[in-house]
């Protein structure tokens, strides 16, 4: 958020637009196993927009961080929602996650 990869830093002028930060994190499993041919993160919005889509090794927990920022593209209170898929080439790992997203009301 506001262009910082692990999150906004105080200090630093205010984003334009807020967004929220999703973190899906993976361990194990044929994730882990396929990951040196490449993880390709596809990312289904029902509302705004993705942006900075990372993918991240973190050695503590031996797995992977997948994150981006969810950006708003209207002034809607609607509840919007994503499915999250990770894909790996020739489709060999897929995981869907479904969250709906209730954006706070301006004022």
């Amino acid at each position: 958020m506001g262009g910082f990869p692990e999150g906004w830093a105080p200090g630093e002028h205010y984003p334009d637009k807020w967004a929220r930060r999703f973190a899906i994190d993976f361990v194990g499993g044929d994730l882990k196993a396929a990951a040196p041919k490449g993880i390709e993160p596809v990312i289904t919005l029902s509302s705004g927009e993705a942006k900075q889509i990372e993918i991240l090794y973190v050695e503590p927990f031996d797995g992977y961080r997948i994150q981006f920022d969810w950006y708003p593209t209207s002034d809607s209170t609607a509840p919007g929602g994503y499915a999250y898929v990770p894909a790996l080439p020739g489709g060999g790992y897929q995981r869907n996650l479904a969250v709906s997203v209730f954006p706070a009301r301006a004022g």
